[in-house]
């Protein structure tokens, strides 16, 4: 039966365990956990095994894919971010200094959110606080406040209606949908007919995989219309091309469609009101008051703010 912690486990505790488990969780090796801590693997390897004997339990077990955690590390994970994280506020500064700041932030988003926010939020960061880690992670709807729990995720780019109930936001921005099309399509005129729109092939954009539905067609559903949406495809990336190979009209969000991207493409206006994303962060509320974070979430407000201004983004 595992044993609870008592005082005497608490006095023999210190952080340099508490830093090492939470190196090994997140990068599942004891040669990438030495190499960030700073310390030689042999290092490592003798806390882990201080590690296993406080907690009587293995908490990795080394396979093909890594030091894979067991049940009991899933269970620790996330108290143990929780209190390396409150350690650091209590040692914190009263100020924070972006040019001599360095710390690691992991965000996740999906592709819209990486093109849309991130990418600029990183040239920014590279000009203004160059010791800022920025590790970009998948976006994962179902196991969102789970990653966040376990210290996978600091800061999800997101919509409302994705992001986990209670955790603190901030709202970016709306965004609004246009139709893209090849430079050379049929149609001509910068603002379809419902006719034409329906007429011609549709690509959609669907994050879970192969669905041929979204809320373009739920409108047209109410309209009495239907399109034909001949490519389903799992993200935007791939849609920008895809749609120049054809008569192809691809619904998007305007904001991932700056000048710079538009080449051999144009956008037209919607003859299907449609109700643009809102996109917000979230973070988990550990982080809610620390210096360093306030200030990255006002990066990535500032960042999307600027590049909505910017000409060369119309």
């Amino acid at each position: 039966m595992m044993k609870e912690i008592g005082m005497a486990d608490i006095r023999a505790l210190d952080f340099n365990l508490l830093m090492t488990f939470d190196a090994i969780y997140e990068e599942r090796s004891i040669t990438r956990a030495a190499h960030r801590l700073a310390v030689t693997q042999p290092t490592v390897s003798g806390t882990l095994v201080r590690l296993r004997t406080l907690f009587e339990d293995r908490l990795f077990v080394r396979k093909q894919a890594g030091m894979v955690p067991t049940p009991r590390a899933d269970q620790l994970a996330p108290a143990i971010k929780r209190l390396l994280a409150d350690a650091q506020g209590v040692l914190a500064p009263r100020e924070f200094v972006p040019e001599t700041a360095s710390f690691r932030a992991r965000i996740s988003a999906n592709d819209y959110g990486q093109m849309v926010v991130l990418l600029p939020l990183i040239a920014r960061l590279r000009q203004v606080a160059p010791g800022i880690q920025v590790a970009i992670m998948p976006f994962e709807t179902a196991e969102l406040g789970d990653r966040f729990q376990k210290g996978h995720v600091d800061i999800a780019i997101t919509i409302p209606e994705l992001a986990p109930a209670d955790y603190p936001s901030r709202f970016l921005f709306t965004d609004r949908y246009v139709g893209v099309v090849r430079n050379d399509h049929p149609a001509k005129t910068d603002r379809l007919d419902l006719d034409s729109f329906c007429a011609f092939p549709h690509i959609l954009v669907s994050p879970a995989g192969g669905s041929f539905e979204s809320a373009t067609d739920v409108a047209l559903r109410h309209m009495g219309r239907r399109r034909h949406v001949a490519v389903s495809v799992p993200n935007f990336r791939s849609v920008l091309d895809l749609v120049k190979c054809d008569d192809f009209i691809a619904v998007l969000p305007e904001r991932m469609l700056p000048k710079r991207t538009l080449s051999g493409l144009r956008k037209m206006e919607l003859p299907v009101d449609l109700k643009g994303p809102d996109a917000i962060i979230v973070w988990h509320p550990r982080f809610h008051d620390d210096l360093a974070h306030i200030w990255l979430r006002n990066q990535i407000a500032r960042t999307v703010a600027t590049v909505a201004q910017d000409p060369s983004n119309g």
